[in-house]
This record gives structure tokens, sequence and C-alpha cells, in this order.
């Protein structure tokens, strides 16, 4: 199966279109890379916030609105390593 020019030029139309949406919402957020796993965003309401990049992506895939979880979260997990970790600051 080949692709035609037309096909191409409409599938560059679409991803210029979508890159110049992306970065007006990274930068009407303030979305930056905090650490390797780590991102930082700004919220609907204007409260810093960070997460995963899953989280991330359900923000941007929700329209800039944050998710709101149903249930009650546990503040303290185990790592890794077995050692207690707080988890309220990273978004959890």
């Amino acid at each position: 199966m080949s692709i035609t020019k037309q096909q191409i030029e409409k599938l560059a139309a679409r991803v210029e279109s979508s890159t110049r949406e992306l970065i007006s919402i990274v930068s009407s957020h303030n979305i930056r890379q905090a650490t390797e796993v780590c991102w930082e965003w700004t919220t609907e309401n204007g409260k810093a916030t960070c997460g995963g990049i899953g989280a991330l992506a359900e923000f941007i895939k929700n329209g800039c609105k944050t998710v709101r979880w149903v249930g009650q979260r546990n503040h303290v997990r185990l790592a890794v390593n077995g050692t207690s970790v707080w988890t309220t600051s990273n978004g959890g």
C-alpha cells in the first residue's frame, strides 16, 4: 500500500495543528518535566501539581481539568526497597 502526496499533506496539516495545540497547553499550564519520572503543571484552579506521565496525559485528555479521585487514597505506600513513602506530595 502506498501513500499519496495528498494523504501526506493532510497528515502533515493534522500534525502541525496538534503540535500548535499542545504547545499552547504546555505554555498555559506551565508543564515541565521535574525529574526523570515526574512532571509538574498548573491546574485549572491555578494550583501547582505533579505526577507521572500517565497523570499528565489524563490531565490533557480531560481538557486540562483535574481528575478527582473517587475513593480515599492511602497517603503512605511501600517503595520498591520496602521503605514507607509519602504519596500526597507527588499526586499519589
